[in-house]
């Protein structure tokens, strides 16, 4: 079968000359975006077993690179070939941070192509890990992919509203440097006048767009919207629902990670993330680190195929998940999964049964758009405080109804409820929780 692509120099491509590109794009030399492009608006509609066949030799190639690593080589005993890749044993974030303490894990002769890079440490201690330079323009070519998704017109300008710039970007979105939600109030006028004349695309965390639509609703004054890019917090459904109608655009959610980068994308469907297969190879696995069947809930497993100086493999998120076993409405064929929640967001309610963090927060979630910023701490099984800081438009009602809940939620409990001007940063990603896992 060949692809057509119009009046460019690649016009004809069948499917195993664009398993042989993707392949051979991992060299020091970018290609043109173009090629980039059109390779992935192929590739996306790749089958299952042409998918999985890219897949076991790019992973082929990076267990090249990885037994060059101390740290991977004493793991690769009983792994000869990419077909063994599931022996190697699961890694989770602690014993990557000591891997890299002890100098073991990077392979040195690549790290003149290492971009030093740190994960927030919103949930714990940062870890420091290298991203390889030469991936960056397949980075780029997938974040294309995903604007696409979303719509994305020539004239639209894409704006990132973030602490810092994501490395190989620099030429696909206009960065504005917003550190918490309530930045957002201060480059509110730039976000008025850059749509002005032509329609915008914002992608922030999901605190921040809830604030973006408070202001915007609360100035009665539009923005001309393309779509919204919701990443690095949980986006509820009711969350999205009043984003959506705020902005009168679609809002979609993008599953990523510091040391992987982009891992899935929803489509217009909105059916779970279509996850980037070309780049990243997901498992999800049980307890005993076993694949689970599709509707089934397990522990996410993610392998960068990109990253040649600092080797993420089978590396352990923390998020449930579990795969789509439908084809997409959209008739693009990378696989469909359905995020629900981390598996760290677990603890005992006083009763001794499991409580689940997602589920706890939720009268929360219903409140958002009344609430700038929130805390949770959990002092014991028995013991909670909840902090809110609200909007103007937060009531008493609105007070009793998430406190009303928590009761339902954990039973006999003491709670400290209250409202506060501010909640200091570093305590937590979403918004933020404090101890809940700990007894």
């Amino acid at each position: 079968m060949q692809f057509y692509t119009g009046s460019s120099p690649f016009a004809i491509l069948n499917r195993s000359t664009i398993a042989a590109l993707l392949m051979g794009l991992e060299s020091p030399f970018a290609p043109p975006a173009t090629l980039f492009d059109e390779l992935l608006s192929k590739s996306q509609y790749f089958s299952k077993s042409e998918i999985e066949n890219l897949q076991m030799r790019r992973i082929s190639s990076l267990l090249k690179y990885a037994r060059l690593s101390p740290f991977y080589e004493s793991l690769m005993e009983n792994v000869k070939s990419a077909r063994d890749f599931e022996k190697l044993p699961p890694m989770d974030k602690p014993g990557i941070r000591l891997a890299v303490e002890q100098g073991r894990i990077t392979n040195k002769k690549l790290l003149y192509r290492g971009l030093p890079q740190r994960t927030s440490g919103s949930t714990g201690i940062p870890l420091n890990f290298f991203m390889d330079k030469f991936a960056l323009p397949r980075y780029a070519a997938r974040y294309r992919r995903m604007l696409n998704w979303t719509g994305k017109k020539e004239d639209d300008v894409v704006i990132l509203l973030m602490p810092r710039p994501h490395p190989g970007l620099e030429q696909e979105n206009k960065f504005i440097k917003c550190g918490t939600p309530e930045g957002v109030t201060a480059i509110l006028e730039q976000l008025y006048a850059l749509s002005d004349k032509r329609h915008i695309i914002v992608q922030s965390r999901t605190s921040h767009l809830l604030r973006l639509a408070q202001l915007i609703e609360q100035n009665r004054k539009r923005i001309k919207f393309r779509g919204l890019i919701s990443y690095t917090e949980q986006l509820f459904p009711e969350m999205r629902q009043y984003m959506e109608r705020i902005f009168d655009a679609p809002v979609f959610d993008y599953y990523a990670c510091n040391e992987i980068t982009g891992i899935g994308f929803e489509c217009q469907y909105k059916n779970g993330f279509h996850v980037q297969s070309e780049f990243i190879y997901l498992e999800i696995v049980d307890e005993n680190n076993l694949p689970v069947i599709p509707g089934t809930e397990g522990s996410v497993l993610v392998t960068s195929l990109d990253n040649k100086i600092m080797p993420f493999i089978r590396y352990r998120l923390g998020d449930i998940a579990s795969w789509v076993d439908e084809q997409c409405k959209c008739g693009r064929t990378l696989p469909l999964i359905k995020i629900s929640g981390r598996t760290v967001g677990t603890f005992l309610r006083p009763d001794g049964t499991p409580g689940f963090f997602y589920d706890l927060i939720w009268p929360i979630a219903i409140k958002t758009h009344v609430i700038r910023r929130y805390h949770v701490v959990r002092h014991s099984p028995a013991k909670y405080e909840v902090s809110v800081v609200p909007t103007e438009s937060f009531k008493d009602k609105d007070a009793e109804f998430i406190k009303q809940r928590f009761y339902d939620y954990l039973g006999k409990i003491d709670l400290e409820f209250s409202l506060v001007d501010n909640i200091k940063e570093g305590d937590g990603k979403l918004y933020g929780f404090k101890n809940l896992f700990k007894d």
